[in-house]
């Protein structure tokens, strides 16, 4: 499949910019479009079960890339030499995302995504305890500042 010259030209500019920017844009673009996504989430919340707006969300992005992934990969799409891997990966996603879901629908918007952004306090944790990943003072330090702000936020 041939682009077009603005495709082109958008690629090489693209390329040109360091690949460590590109990785801020896109976890930045990530951010603002799961807020996005938890308003919406918010507002069908008062009328839909969770589960019923996590199969929405699956659908419609199946539909929006799947034929994407079918052009451009056949069916090598779906070819994996770890479907157990893969399975693990979708059921604790799957959790995740109903937790979610269902912490939108019943919490202030704002405690909830600022409890959602909190998610690197727990995966430096969980990097060290399944990964072995070593978290140096500064970091660790960090950390427990962070979890000390969630605890102010929450007011237990």
């Amino acid at each position: 499949m041939k682009s077009s010259p603005a495709v082109s030209v958008l690629r090489a500019r693209w390329a040109l910019i360091p690949s460590r920017v590109r990785a801020i844009l896109f976890v930045s673009a990530g951010a603002l479009l799961l807020t996005i996504m938890a308003v919406f989430v918010k507002i069908l919340g008062e009328r839909l079960h969770p589960a019923q707006l996590m199969f929405s969300r699956a659908m419609i992005g199946f539909l929006i890339f799947a034929p994407w992934l079918l052009l451009r990969d056949g069916r090598n799409v779906i070819r994996t030499n770890r479907p157990g891997m893969h399975l693990m990966r979708g059921f604790w996603g799957a959790c995740g995302n109903y937790c979610f879901f269902f912490a939108v629908t019943h919490l202030v918007l704002a405690d909830a995504m600022a409890l959602q952004f909190s998610r690197p306090l727990f995966m430096i944790v969980l990097a060290f305890l399944f990964l072995g990943e070593v978290a140096g003072a500064r970091r660790i330090g960090v950390t427990l500042a962070g979890f000390a702000g969630i605890l102010i936020m929450l007011r237990p």
